[in-house]
């Protein structure tokens, strides 16, 4: 889940009240339509797997868009990544990958113009969430997927709400490298607290 402190007061404008909704219009797309698990680093109960992500987003409104990003030094904006199923086809479960973002202070976000197209590698690791009763990690390694950005319409960092329609990517699907198939029962790609007493 994505989530930026602090929060918009009630005083925030919402976005699709300076512009109409068919003035911005963005499109965020990956490079491929499948990405390959590898394993990163041996560290906690499972070890940490990851892949890298290129996305593409285009700008195909009338008016800037702006992305929020967590820090002055940050590169890339601030992103999430949901589960649509895991591999085995069951829904319900989260994504692995994603992170809880915590920014004490909201920095001066990305700007998108009309008719410019930003380009973005991201490098996704997980799990990032431990069980806090067994420790266990928690999310899904494999299965279809989407990764999204927050888009606003106001350059003011906590200015006005995010759009919630826009900025998602198409879908794509995360397996295991081959040389992991034959481990991959014994990884935390479908494990949730509600498996354990």
């Amino acid at each position: 889940m994505l989530a930026v402190l602090p929060a918009v007061g009630s005083s925030g404008v919402g976005c699709s009240v300076l512009f109409p909704p068919k003035e911005v219009d963005v499109v965020l797309t990956t490079d491929r339509a499948e990405y390959l698990v590898t394993q990163v680093s041996d560290d906690g109960v499972t070890g940490r797997y990851g892949f890298s992500i290129e996305l593409q987003l285009e700008n195909r409104g009338l008016v800037p868009v702006y992305l929020s990003r967590c820090g002055p030094e940050s590169t890339s904006p601030l992103h999430g990544i949901s589960l649509l199923e895991n591999a085995t086809g069951a829904a319900g479960h989260r994504s692995a990958y994603a992170r809880g973002w915590v920014c004490p202070t909201l920095y001066e976000p990305f700007r998108v113009d009309p008719g410019e197209t930003r380009i973005d590698t991201l490098h996704l690791r997980g799990p990032n969430r431990l069980d806090g009763h067994t420790g266990v990690p928690i999310g899904s390694l494999e299965g279809r997927m989407k990764v999204f950005y927050q888009v606003q319409d106001c350059p003011e960092p906590g200015a006005c709400l995010p759009f919630k329609e826009l900025g998602s990517s198409n879908p794509f699907r995360v397996v295991f490298a081959p040389e992991f198939q034959a481990t991959r029962s014994l990884s935390v790609h479908t494990l949730s607290r509600s498996n354990f007493p």
